[in-house]
This record gives structure tokens, C-alpha cells and sequence, in this order.
């Protein structure tokens, strides 16, 4: 982080709020496949986890989620959340440290907000998260085991894993109750995901009802009403040739992507700026 500024200083943020993000918003008006993600792995420029050459108050990092979360519920349609690092700073049962994004936190960290919390989770994973014992990964416990009082999404996926192969993750995730996942990412050679795509193809081929890009749809539409409530089949982001093409069918405006898999459009995100050239890959095989 270099523009500390921006989260600490609560008039910059809503000038940044004002100036930027609510004419995004509005530009962006009638569009059904854009999710805002608020910033991604935030926890690594907050006091406590931080690792960036500037460092922000917990509580800032909040008070700056929740100011966005508001804007974006106030001047559109569009679903809100941000790109926890990892469950340690997601939960506080099991071996979490802390629920920074939860309702009750970012309520605290701004009180003055209306409606600004966040639409669902979106946790990531690692390697460097895998214990049998105390570990942060979605294959080792339940959703509901750490007490996650939304939808929560698995948005950044090692398709290389020393633990558990892509389909593993896939599969383990889906029956542990988590609403997603995505794997890192098409343009990180470090990352590469051609050990992900024929298990994407895999599940999405197995849960056709549920990987669509209309289903996706759905899925959002669902978030946060008593009437749909989403289930763990609702995935968000395996993907598929079939979703890949209702997406180019049905999206009216294409936002900068999120992540690497073609049926998740999270459109905040700096993870996926290639999503375009995922789509191509998915139907050349």
C-alpha cells in the first residue's frame, strides 16, 4: 500500500466514494453481472497482518468497506464483498483470530452507515493455510463449523495444490457448504491453471442446473432474501464451455473481471484481468 490515505483519512475515502466509485456505479447502471469487491486481501495492509510499506487501523480498513458497501447498496443493484485473505480473518470459531467483514464489525467501524455491510463472503486459500489440525482450508470443516453467517465464497484457489488436487477442491468445498471457488490465476505463471480447467469442466459438466451463467444470476439475485436462500450447489464459479457461452450471450455490460474461472464475474478485483483470454481457453479445448 502506498496511498494509506485513502483508507485512513475518512473525508479522502468519501471523496473517493463521491468521485470515483459512485459514477462507476452509475455507468454501469442495468448491468446483471458485476459484483463489487471492495479490495482484495486487505488484511495484508492492516496493523497486525501487515506486510505492505504502509499500514492502516483495523478499524479504517473497516470503516472504508463499510463506506463502500453503502454506496454501492445506495446507487445500485449490484452485490458487495472483499477478498479476505483467508479464513483466519473470516471467523473467530475454530482456530480464526478474527471476523473483520461480519455486520456487527464494519457497523462498529462506521456507525453512521445504512446498509452497508457485505452481500456474501469471499474467503481465499493457500497452502501456507493447511493444517489436519487448525488449518484454513474449505476442505478440512463444514462452513457452518466457523460460523459464517453468509454465503461464502472460496475466490482464490491454488489450481497446484501440494495438498488436494483441483477436483478435490472443488468437490470438498462444494460438500462442506461453501457457495464457490475460484481458482489463481490465468495471467500468474506462478499459478498456472491447466491442472484446474479439466476439473472445472468435470463439475460443471456434473451440476449443469447449477453452473450456468443464468443460474449465477440467480444465485445473486438470491443473496440476502428469505425467499431463494442459496445452497451449496449454487456454485458461483465452476466453470464450463456451456457457461462461458451464456455469459458472452447474456451479459449486457462486461466488468473488469475478478478471478480466472469464466462463470464468476467478480468485478472489482485486480485477480483477473484476463478473463476474456480464460473464455477463449475454455473453448478451444
Amino acid at each position: 500500500m502506498l496511498h494509506d490515505d485513502l483508507i485512513s483519512d475518512a473525508a479522502k475515502s468519501k471523496s473517493y466514494v463521491d468521485n470515483a466509485l459512485v459514477p462507476y456505479l452509475k455507468a454501469l447502471a442495468g448491468a446483471e453481472n458485476v459484483v463489487i469487491e471492495v479490495v482484495n486481501e486487505p488484511e495484508w495492509c492492516m496493523k497486525g497482518s501487515c506486510n505492505t510499506q504502509k499500514c492502516v487501523e483495523v478499524s479504517e480498513m473497516q470503516r472504508f468497506t463499510a463506506m463502500v458497501a453503502e454506496a454501492v447498496h445506495a446507487h445500485s443493484t449490484f452485490k458487495v464483498t472483499t477478498g479476505s485473505a483467508s479464513l483466519k480473518w473470516s471467523s473467530v470459531a475454530q482456530s480464526g483470530l478474527a471476523s473483520y467483514w461480519n455486520d456487527t464489525a464494519l457497523a462498529s467501524a462506521y456507525p453512521s452507515g445504512k446498509h452497508a455491510a457485505l452481500d456474501f463472503y469471499n474467503v481465499h486459500y493457500y497452502d501456507w493455510m493447511y493444517d489436519p489440525s487448525w488449518g484454513y482450508d474449505p476442505c478440512r470443516l463444514k462452513a457452518e463449523a466457523w460460523a459464517l453467517d453468509k454465503p461464502t465464497v472460496i475466490a482464490e484457489l491454488p489450481a497446484s495444490s501440494a495438498h488436494y488436487s483441483a477436483a478435490q477442491l472443488l468437490s470438498c468445498s462444494s460438500d462442506n457448504g461453501f457457495a464457490g471457488d475460484l481458482f489463481w490465476a490465468y495471467n500468474d505463471a506462478s499459478f498456472p491453471l491447466d491442472k484446474a480447467v479439466p476439473a472445472m469442466k468435470d463439475f460443471a459438466a456434473a451440476h449443469k442446473d447449477a453452473t450456468s451463467y443464468s443460474a449465477l444470476l440467480k444465485w445473486l439475485g438470491a443473496l440476502g432474501t428469505a425467499a431463494a436462500p442459496p445452497t451449496p450447489r449454487a456454485r458461483v464459479a465452476a466453470a464450463s464451455v456451456d457457461a462461458a457461452k451464456d455469459a458472452a450471450a447474456e451479459a449486457t455490460v462486461e466488468a473488469p473481471p475478478a478471478s480466472a474461472a469464466a462463470a464468476a464475474p467478480l468485478a472489482a478485483s485486480r485477480k483477473a484481468a484476463s478473463r476474456d483470454a480464460f473464455v477463449k481457453l475454455l473453448r478451444a479445448d
